[in-house]
């Protein structure tokens, strides 16, 4: 029974340091969010938030201020940006692009193409009228 606890948590413990180092370099995996021009779109936030039922899971272009932003580090080394996107009347849709993208700043104006979600779980949390970014355009 002892053998068998400690090959048990040699395991576990195998698992983990492989899942750690693995994916630790920058260089590992893709940074898949893209900087550049994107097509103008009449498509508004109001719209999006007002019934996510129609856009939920559709690939839509969308524009706006940045509000908050986070940038997070998985357990495996993979990174991602957080943020929040505004319109004029504080409307809000949470965007993650996949890396650190440091060209973003609070109260920059963007437009950004990727795919909408009415909710998403990401890190144990439940997001609600989120957007994952492809694309990203500075105005």
């Amino acid at each position: 029974m002892i053998n068998f606890k400690l090959l048990l948590i040699g395991l576990v413990l195998t698992c983990i340091f492989i899942s750690r180092f693995a994916y630790s370099e920058e260089t590992k995996y893709k940074n898949y969010t893209d900087i550049g021009p994107i097509e103008k779109t009449d498509l508004t936030i109001i719209q999006v938030v007002s019934d996510p039922d129609k856009f939920h899971r559709e690939v839509i272009t969308i524009e706006g201020e940045i509000s908050k932003i986070e940038y997070e580090k998985l357990f495996t080394g993979r990174k991602f940006t957080l943020f929040g996107l505004e319109d004029t009347n504080q409307n809000t849709i949470n965007v993650y692009a996949r890396g650190y993208v440091k060209e973003i700043k609070k109260g920059s104006e963007v437009r950004i193409y990727g795919r909408y979600s009415k909710e998403k779980s990401f890190l144990f949390k439940k997001h609600k009228n989120i957007m994952k970014a492809r694309k990203i355009e500075f105005l």
